[in-house]
């Protein structure tokens, strides 16, 4: 009887512990499917800027600016862009000038003129709805992080 106790003993713990798996993954999927609008894509928007010289300033200048309306996945990491300079830096507002950033801060390192890609997601509450007009403050920097040009762009949200 003593060698029947240990074995009872460890399938008692084996089974406590399958018993709290299966309440922790209930528990778990539960709050997954209640919470769908956390796993969604985010709304985003993909910028491809194109940069040159100009002839007689010698100065860099955005040349094409496209836009593409996108989305990222939800585990995505948003935030703002740090800076690296050179760069091309884009800050997002919807509707006026005078509103808050909607989206983060987004930008590129900029060695040389070329085409950058510039990925622009919106923070939590912000997210644009069909017809928004976004605003869009691209700003090219020096060496030193001193703005060298500006130029704004407009893209209605779709």
């Amino acid at each position: 009887m003593n060698e029947m106790q240990p074995k009872t003993s460890v399938l008692r713990q084996i089974l406590k512990i399958i018993v709290v798996l299966v309440v922790l993954i209930g528990i778990g999927a539960t709050v997954l499917y209640t919470q769908k609008d956390v796993l969604r894509d985010s709304p985003a928007l993909k910028l491809t800027i194109i940069t040159e010289l100009n002839d007689s300033t010698e100065l860099p200048m955005v040349t094409n600016l496209t836009m593409e309306q996108t989305t990222v996945p939800f585990y995505y990491k948003k935030g703002d862009y740090t800076p690296k300079f050179p760069e091309i830096t884009v800050e997002t507002k919807i509707g006026s000038l005078m509103s808050p950033p909607a989206g983060y801060r987004a930008g590129a390192f900029r060695p040389v003129e070329g085409e950058y890609n510039v990925t622009i997601t919106f923070r939590n509450g912000s997210e644009p709805k069909t017809g928004d007009l976004l605003i869009m403050a691209v700003r090219l920097s020096d060496f030193r992080g001193a703005v060298i040009k500006k130029t704004t762009a407009f893209y209605e949200w779709k």
